[in-house]
């Protein structure tokens, strides 16, 4: 049995904790009021919190990851890996298509993201300066 486990959690679950992990993992406060999520889902590595990812529904066969990091203390670890791989499977189950968006400048991300079946389909400006890369991944 694994020690990883994947917990999806409501909007409203996550708005209690929104402000604080998204602090945590990108260093950078985010108001709660800002979230228009349909759910979250919540890494846990030996009943620690690794990471997170939240979610909203574009139509029936296609989701949207918002925003989603691992905490430092996991930060760049295999377990991240098998966590995120496990939840794109199961999303894959559920839905025909996945879209995000990733920082250029976040290789270990961006790897991960192609690790797991990612494929690049453009660039994104953001109005503050930031480039963005898009991905989606699918049942081929």
């Amino acid at each position: 049995m694994s020690d990883i486990e994947i917990k999806i959690i409501s909007f409203t679950e996550f708005k209690k904790i929104s402000e604080e992990i998204h602090q945590i993992v990108f260093q950078e406060y985010r108001p709660r009021e800002l979230e228009r999520i349909d759910f979250a889902i919540l890494f846990f590595y030996q009943k620690t919190l690794g990471g997170y990812m939240t979610f909203y529904e574009h139509n029936s066969e296609q989701i949207y990851i918002q925003f989603g990091g691992a905490l430092p203390k996991f930060r760049n670890s295999p377990l991240i890996y098998k966590a995120y791989d496990q939840a794109i499977k199961q999303l894959l189950s559920q839905y025909s298509y996945l879209l995000t968006f990733v920082e250029n400048n976040n290789i270990a991300m961006l790897k991960l993201a192609l690790k797991t079946g990612w494929k690049i389909i453009g660039t994104r400006m953001t109005t503050d300066g930031r480039l963005l890369v898009e991905l989606i991944n699918y049942n081929s």
